[in-house]
């Protein structure tokens, strides 16, 4: 009958639209290059957009203990400091 089709606006169901309730893509909105081609122009590794860093559990005592040898050997390089570390820092 016409009567369905000459229904007020808030009367009409409700039709979800999917792109409004989909979870958010995790490599981003869509553009015209592909990941691919997009991280060679970036000159990134496709990897490092997929695979979320993980730390070592110990990270933050090795930071402090990197600067604290830092800080009493001031001229020392990252390689010494690498090597005093290995020596008797237990790293």
């Amino acid at each position: 009958s016409d009567a369905e089709y000459m229904a007020a606006p808030d009367q009409l169901p409700k039709i979800a639209a999917p792109l409004v309730t989909r979870e958010p893509s995790i490599h981003g909105p869509r553009t015209m290059a592909s990941e691919r081609v997009a991280c060679r122009v970036l000159g990134q590794h496709r990897s490092t957009r997929r695979k979320v860093p993980q730390g070592r559990p110990d990270e933050e005592l090795l930071t402090a203990d990197i600067i604290a040898l830092a800080s009493q050997y001031g001229r020392y390089g990252y390689h010494r400091i690498t090597a005093v570390l290995r020596e008797g820092g237990g790293w």
